[in-house]
């Protein structure tokens, strides 16, 4: 199974890297606008409505651990001591 989601071809690794740009995008967007929690509800926001347009956001399960430890530790950095 772990061999199957090493599998990358030159068009997923492309598809990949356009989703996280305008994901990246999306956040860039709300944080200028200064919506709370911009880059996660700006990706959420992307998803939405590159999904009800008909395009495909699925990104390989490969980066489901990558992501969430780069979700949780920038959860845990919002967390003080005080």
């Amino acid at each position: 199974m772990l061999i199957e989601m090493l599998r990358f071809t030159l068009r997923t690794v492309l598809r990949l890297a356009a989703i996280c740009a305008a994901a990246t995008l999306a956040g860039l967007l709300f944080d200028l606008i200064g919506f709370p929690l911009p880059w996660l509800v700006g990706a959420i926001f992307f998803a939405a409505i590159a999904t009800n347009l008909g395009l495909d956001v699925r990104v390989p399960l490969i980066t489901r651990p990558i992501g969430q430890v780069l979700i949780a530790g920038s959860v845990g950095l919002a967390f003080t001591p005080k």
